[in-house]
């Protein structure tokens, strides 16, 4: 697989952020990563957006949406593997990769930043580690925190609670807002074009804090000791200095060209075994009975000029041609998206529902589908017709599963964040065997990954995989 990004090397980061030695510990820090004298935060920030461009947003959402029925993989066995809705210690490493692909470098930026006195930095640091390990704790539950990547200070590091996570995940993101609302001349080094997200604009990484923070209060709206109404407040506050327009979308772009062209790009239209991204039938049977506008920009049509999904894992039959994933769609320059807008206003639009105030919910959840399809270059009257369908359901339930739904099909090919709310609402509802052959599960998708065999082996901390990934629940799936 090709690199995301060539301009990592071209910095000179090369040598030094994909450096990997298996004689140490998958979570503990790499002797060969650079110190503040070799390297500034200006030549490192690029590889760090790079890396959690692709290890942490296509390389694991491509396996999710076959996970979660989004994808299917033509006429290859699914049974046993993530594309058939199983995970096991054999193959549940993708996630747990970030701590050496994402997570030591984030916080060698970090330290870097305060050593040179740039908060402005060290509060993009911030967002990328909380980011991280919200992630991690979310797939695997307890997780190493605290101690994770003081290699050699801490050899096998301990694990965390996924509360303690979650507490460590806010304060981040509070130091991050704290440190990106310093000002121009608190910093020794202005951030600029090296930040390959949003430029030098420090206004939207301190948007994207806030919205971040939403995100994961929404997580929480079923924890224990937690209310769903405290947490709808907890999103709106938070909302209220998010990203306030598509302009303020975290995305990683690309240029054209073999080697800069964008992970999903790589993941679908270049994987042999898999040929061309296709489509699930819950997906497009879902979108056909709204008349959604957005079928054609998504997919090609099938060989009888409508469109039609694949049941993942079933023999290809060339003489029925299902509708693929549009290159116009996903194509090489294709972006990574970390957070956008329209996923702020779904989160306001349930936080709305949570607290029973369904004519605000009806408003924000009208807002997030207008800003997604206007962003496909959908027309006004064609968005509107199809928002006339919708009616905002006064019933907490009702009005969920209407939200998610369409929050599924809104998140397609963007990131992994619809594992996250299934696992939460239980939305979409669907029947996962009739949409792969060999799923684990009619109802669910995987609820928590076991942590990876060579973890196991090397730390004798790691908790033991004596739990089935399809019914034991992580601390805030508590629905």
């Amino acid at each position: 697989m090709k690199t995301i990004y060539r301009l990592i090397f071209i910095l000179g980061v090369f040598g030094f952020l994909f450096a990997s030695c298996e004689d140490f510990l998958d979570i503990n820090e790499d002797p060969d990563v650079p110190t503040s004298e070799e390297i500034s935060e200006e030549v490192y920030l690029p590889g760090v957006l790079g890396r959690w461009a692709y290890n942490g947003i296509s390389q694991i959402t491509i396996d999710k949406m076959y996970m979660n029925a989004q994808i299917t993989r033509e006429g290859a066995a699914v049974a046993g593997g993530l594309w058939g809705n199983a995970v096991h210690p054999a193959n549940s490493g993708n996630p747990w990769n970030m701590y050496t692909a994402l997570l030591k470098h984030s916080l060698f930026l970090h330290q870097l930043a305060i050593d040179n006195e740039n908060p402005h930095y060290q509060g993009i640091a911030e967002v990328i580690t909380a980011w991280t390990l919200a992630t991690l704790t979310d797939f695997y539950g307890e997780i190493p925190a605290s101690e994770a990547i003081r290699f050699p200070d801490v050899t096998q590091p301990r694990f965390d609670s996924q509360q303690e996570v979650y507490n460590r995940v806010f304060s981040l993101l509070d130091a991050a807002t704290a440190n990106l609302g310093t000002t121009a001349a608190q910093q020794n080094r202005a951030v600029g074009n090296d930040d390959l997200v949003f430029f030098g604009d420090i206004q939207k990484w301190e948007r994207l804090a806030y919205s971040l923070k939403a995100r994961y209060h929404m997580r929480l709206s079923y924890a224990p000791g937690k209310t769903a109404a405290a947490q709808a407040d907890a999103v709106l506050a938070a909302l209220g200095n998010g990203l306030q327009s598509s302009d303020d979308d975290a995305i990683f772009r690309h240029h054209t060209g073999t080697g800069f062209q964008s992970g999903f790009y790589e993941f679908g239209k270049n994987w042999t075994d898999v040929g061309m991204l296709t489509p699930s039938p819950f997906v497009v049977d879902n979108m056909l009975g709204n008349n959604d506008p957005r079928l054609p920009v998504y997919f090609t049509t099938d060989v009888e000029g409508g469109y039609s999904g694949w049941v993942s894992g079933r023999l290809f039959d060339p003489n029925i041609h299902p509708s693929r994933i549009s290159d116009n769609f996903v194509g090489p320059t294709y972006p990574e998206t970390f957070m956008n807008f329209v996923e702020c206003k779904f989160l306001e639009a349930e936080a709305y529902v949570l607290k029973g105030n369904f004519t605000q919910a009806e408003a924000a959840f009208n807002d997030a589908v207008t800003a997604d399809m206007a962003g496909l270059g959908i027309g006004e009257n064609a968005i509107q017709t199809y928002l006339d369908q919708f009616s905002m359901p006064e019933d907490v339930e009702k009005a969920q599963e209407m939200i998610m739904l369409e929050k599924y099909i809104s998140n397609y090919i963007t990131n992994f964040e619809m594992h996250f709310y299934f696992i939460r609402t239980g939305y979409p509802v669907m029947n996962y065997r009739e949409q792969i052959d060999g799923a684990e599960s009619e109802t669910t998708v995987p609820r928590r990954f076991p942590y990876p065999t060579a973890e196991k082996d090397r730390n004798p901390h790691t908790p033991d995989n004596t739990f089935n990934p399809i019914t034991t629940r992580v601390w805030w799936d508590n629905k």
